[in-house]
């Protein structure tokens, strides 16, 4: 009679080991690659919507745009744009609001005669600010070229997103002739 020994081998055990291991290792990498795309995609998110953030005031703002050829509705300032508003739509320009660009921010406000924020209407629209361009095409539009970085994020060193757009903004209220 044979005694039968119902215990596993050393080769039984490696292999079963390896085995294991592979599948564990390949939860693990599956694991943090989907961790990397989340990450990135809010990421880039982000960076969009400030993109949006930006835009939506722009163009709330040049709706209530007034001027002509005489006095248009975008300006150029030192650091920035202006658009000057007629929010009560009697036809004359009750006030000018500005977006001015300070280092990496860029920031909304109401300005004076002088073209200087008027204390309390100041509002930072975004700390991310790479590149921002603007130029007056006639008296009515406005060329609008905004580039948002996300900086470097310490768990994803390699990531960088940045969302650049060019655009051109019309004032409906506005006579070019």
């Amino acid at each position: 009679m044979y005694l039968i020994n119902k215990s596993i081998t050393l080769l039984e055990l490696i292999i079963s080991i390896v085995f294991f291991s592979i599948i564990v290792l390949g939860a693990i990498s599956f694991e943090t690659f989907n961790r990397r795309m989340l990450n990135t995609i809010d990421i880039r998110t982000k960076v969009v919507n400030d993109l949006s953030y930006i835009l939506d005031f722009v163009s709330k703002d040049a709706v209530l745009g007034r001027g002509g050829i005489n006095n248009p509705v975008f300006s150029n300032l030192t650091n920035g744009f202006s658009i000057r508003q007629d929010t009560n739509m009697d036809g004359n320009v009750d006030r000018t609001i500005g977006y001015i660009r300070t280092q990496n921010k860029l920031e909304r406000c109401e300005l004076n005669n002088s073209n200087a924020c008027i204390a309390g209407t100041s509002l930072i629209l975004t700390s991310n600010l790479k590149d921002f361009q603007v130029n007056p095409i006639g008296s009515c539009r406005l060329s609008l070229n905004i580039e948002i970085d996300s900086g470097k994020t310490p768990d994803i060193p390699q990531v960088n997103p940045h969302v650049r757009l060019s655009t051109t903004v019309i004032s409906s209220n506005c006579s070019e002739s």
